[in-house]
């Protein structure tokens, strides 16, 4: 298009049909102004008045016959013939879908940021090297690391090293594979030197151009972990004793019952005279025996048995692969120790009524735990009598030791 000194068209080339919708011929002798969307009318009016000879561009709204806003990117150019009168000569793009194109990624790139920079979960992509190549912000928060301290380091140097096997494990399963296949826990070092406690999963962009690795998403779960543990050693744990409980001593014995670990012996123990000891010295004197008695089982037994408190003054212990013989031997040494332990004891000694019983493959453990109760019923039997004609160590005075 061409406009005269007032801003007038003296010519529009016929391309302006298809894009504002005017025929060239009702512009000719209108001012430019009238197609200007009228917020930018004097910005366009300040530009053209201090156009000079060279060539300039500006982007500027223009409103079509329909009444549609488009965005236009037009170069001016003034006449430099000074024997004519004073015209510029307009050179107009339609750049409107441009600027909407542009706009909507900007602003979807300005919202994934602020998804990334908030979102408190930590973003990483590996490289086929190893080496991390981004990381997201909240990397800092969960453990004090800025991203740039980790960028270019192998992502195994923030794994504990007992959990390092199944991480790489995973990373490389994540690398001939779309990804990890399930969520994995490890333990990652804090900068302040502690760790904390990370569930990641990774998705496999290697073939992506725009990521070249492997996407980790990975949240700290520290809080929720030692929640979960403190639930269940409350649910399986005996709050006095810090020994297993009668529910989870049954959950075990059903699932060593289906397993394959034979032969099996149960010991029982039950404490001699523990309502003597709580009527006499009262219930604390009553729950220190009972802590006495734990410590005690748990020093007799192997790390792999389950010793559990499954009653009021009643304590069991569950020997896997044990035998015959073997229980036999467990039983002598808790007494060993239990002579041990009364020694240097004054005032109420610790007495226990003691039985074991052994299963073979097939055998109902229900069974074997009533053989061994029965045992222990026999023992403690044994001991009334004696004490019933003033013999052994449930006579006389109860169980104080002078």
């Amino acid at each position: 298009f061409q406009l005269d000194a007032n801003y007038r068209f003296i010519y529009v080339s016929p391309v302006i049909e298809k894009t504002f919708h005017y025929k060239p011929e009702i512009l000719i002798g209108q001012e430019l102004n009238g197609l200007i969307y009228p917020e930018d009318r004097m910005m366009v009016m300040a530009f053209l008045e201090k156009c000079d000879a060279n060539s300039q561009r500006l982007e500027f709204r223009m409103v079509d016959n329909q009444r549609h806003i488009h965005i236009v990117s037009t170069s001016f150019r003034p006449s430099v013939n000074h024997s004519t009168p004073r015209s510029i000569t307009g050179i107009m793009s339609d750049i409107t879908e441009y600027r909407r194109t542009e706009e909507a990624l900007r602003y979807r790139e300005e919202r994934f940021r602020s998804l990334i920079e908030k979102n408190l979960d930590i973003i990483l992509i590996v490289d086929m090297k190893g080496k991390i190549d981004y990381a997201s912000p909240s990397v800092e928060y969960v453990l004090g690391y800025k991203p740039e301290e980790i960028i270019g380091k192998q992502a195994v140097t923030f794994v504990h090293a007992d959990d390092y096997a199944k991480v790489v494990q995973a990373v490389k399963y994540a690398l001939y594979t779309a990804d990890f296949g399930r969520y994995i826990e490890f333990r990652a070092p804090t900068k302040s030197g502690d760790y904390r406690i990370i569930e990641a999963i990774g998705r496999n962009l290697v073939d992506s151009p725009a990521v070249g690795g492997v996407v980790v998403n990975a949240r700290d779960i520290t809080e929720r972990r030692t929640a979960e543990d403190k639930l269940w050693y409350l649910s399986t744990h005996d709050t006095m004793t810090d020994l297993y409980n009668r529910a989870y001593f049954a959950e075990e014995m059903s699932r060593i019952e289906r397993g394959r670990i034979f032969p099996i012996s149960i010991y029982i123990a039950d404490v001699d005279g523990l309502k003597e000891v709580n009527d006499n010295e009262g219930h604390t004197a009553g729950d220190e025996l009972l802590r006495q008695t734990a410590q005690l089982l748990r020093n007799s037994f192997r790390s792999e048995d389950v010793v559990a408190r499954i009653g009021g003054d009643e304590f069991a212990v569950l020997l896997p692969g044990a035998d015959e013989n073997a229980a036999q031997a467990a039983l002598a040494r808790v007494r060993r120790n239990l002579q041990t332990i009364n020694e240097d004891r004054n005032g109420y000694h610790l007495s226990l009524s003691m039985g074991v019983s052994t299963g073979q493959k097939g055998t109902s453990l229900a069974e074997v735990l009533r053989l061994a109760d029965e045992n222990m019923y026999a023992e403690k039997l044994s001991k009334l009598g004696r004490k019933a004609r003033g013999t052994g160590p449930l006579s006389g005075q109860g169980y104080r030791l002078d």
